[in-house]
């Protein structure tokens, strides 16, 4: 079953490691391959002897004799003498640098990999505590996030399980450190920047639903900046963690209850649905421009009490009604009464926008890209009275005007901060 290649043949050539060492080599197979004769061929290449043989793919799926015809050409693949597939893939693949995190899920490590020298975030996920079903909807959610493509949105690259109970997730290094850090640092943001941040949440959330991908754990420490001084952010985790603790409410982390939606709180949430993922970008919103939590309290029992009442208060005076609108109807206790997500891509507030071009700006903004206000009925939205002054003050001034980007910055800053 197994000779040289000839392009009449169905050969494939099949890329062999042998797992816990540096062994590499190559096969061919064509046609219906038996284990038994891949097992024979790989003891001859190797002479090493393989009387209990298994073969996994790189996601650590097994194979057996009926897989093997399925296989396509250049597939990587590992074999073991009987051993369970187990965490020495990561150290047959990737040099560990150091450790990023550790919490209730498990720990992050800092991996290079090996031929490539790319890095990569590798996270072990325990899912002791949790039962079949639920490990189960960890493998199907990791293949499916293998597949998405969204540049806001952390790249997967394999999913292990383990004997152990444990799930190894390697994914996409981000270097710039997650926004719940860098609002800690800065404070509260500008409608401007804040805006910037929660378009591209949004666009990575609407891409995710729109295939029937709900976060289910949205929050500040899972927005991380691609790198450092760069504006791009993206996503990571997608309730892969929050599977793998504890649900019991009593030993939730007081971080993660704060951006619970209230239907979730009440367990009257029968079917997860991108409700909950709305609820919270609410929370991120809020935290970014005011820099808190609107659901506060001195006791888990006092945040939920007032989640579940809706009850925020926060100052009125130097925000925009968009804003103040927009809020509102995301934090609606009903879910099928909350806003939608693609209306809040069409909100009023969302479609403010600044002029497209860099330029000097003070130290509490962000070096980006901006645009001018664009006000649909500029009648509506300052009086008649301010009609023609409004006009005047919106007039674009030439791209080289020395005027144009203070002129820029006194109107952002005078009407919108």
């Amino acid at each position: 079953m197994f000779h040289e290649y000839n392009e009449h043949s169905n050969t494939k050539t099949l890329n062999i490691t042998l797992l816990g060492s540096d062994r590499k080599f190559q096969v061919s197979i064509y046609g219906e391959t038996s284990l038994k004769e891949l097992r024979s061929l790989c003891e001859q290449k190797h002479q090493i002897s393989l009387r209990h043989f298994r073969v996994f793919t790189q996601d650590g799926v097994e194979l057996f004799n009926e897989d093997l015809i399925y296989l396509k050409d250049n597939t990587k693949l590992y074999i073991t003498r009987g051993e369970d597939f187990d965490a020495n893939i990561i150290h047959q693949e990737y040099e560990i640098i150091e450790q990023l995190g550790k919490g209730g899920f498990g720990k992050v490590l800092l991996g290079k990999h090996k031929e490539t020298f790319n890095f990569v975030a590798i996270k072990y996920v325990n899912t002791r505590n949790r039962d079949a079903n639920d490990i189960d909807l960890v493998f199907r959610e990791a293949y499916l996030l293998k597949s998405l493509n969204h540049k806001n949105i952390v790249k997967f690259y394999n999913c292990y399980p383990l004997s152990n109970m444990q799930v190894i997730v390697v994914m996409e290094y981000l270097e710039g450190g997650d926004l719940s850090k860098y609002t800690q640092a800065k404070g509260q943001l500008c409608e401007e920047e804040a805006r910037m941040y929660f378009r591209q949440i949004c666009d990575a959330m609407m891409y995710c639903h729109n295939r029937k991908l709900i976060h289910r754990d949205l929050k500040l420490e899972n927005l991380m900046f691609a790198n450092k001084n760069d504006t791009l952010i993206k996503i990571v985790d997608f309730g892969i963690a929050g599977m793998a603790v504890n649900s019991n409410m009593d030993k939730l982390n007081i971080g993660t209850i704060r951006y619970m939606a209230p239907e979730t709180l009440q367990g009257n949430n029968q079917k997860i649905g991108p409700h909950i993922d709305v609820w919270a970008m609410g929370v991120i919103l809020f935290h970014l421009i005011f820099g808190k939590y609107p659901f506060d309290g001195e006791s888990n029992f006092d945040i939920i009490q007032n989640i579940t009442a809706s009850n925020y208060t926060f100052s009125k005076k130097n925000v925009s009604p968009y804003l103040i609108d927009l809020l509102s109807r995301i934090f609606f206790i009903d879910p099928q009464k909350r806003i939608k997500l693609y209306d809040i891509l069409n909100h009023e507030w969302m479609k403010i926008s600044f002029e497209q071009e860099y330029f000097e700006v003070p130290q509490f903004l962000p070096r980006t890209q901006f645009r001018l206000p664009s006000i649909e009925n500029p009648k509506q939205h300052n009086g008649a009275q301010k009609q023609k002054k409004l006009n005047r003050s919106f007039t674009p001034l030439k791209k080289n005007s020395p005027r144009r980007n203070s002129f820029i910055i006194k109107g952002v800053l005078k009407r919108y901060q």
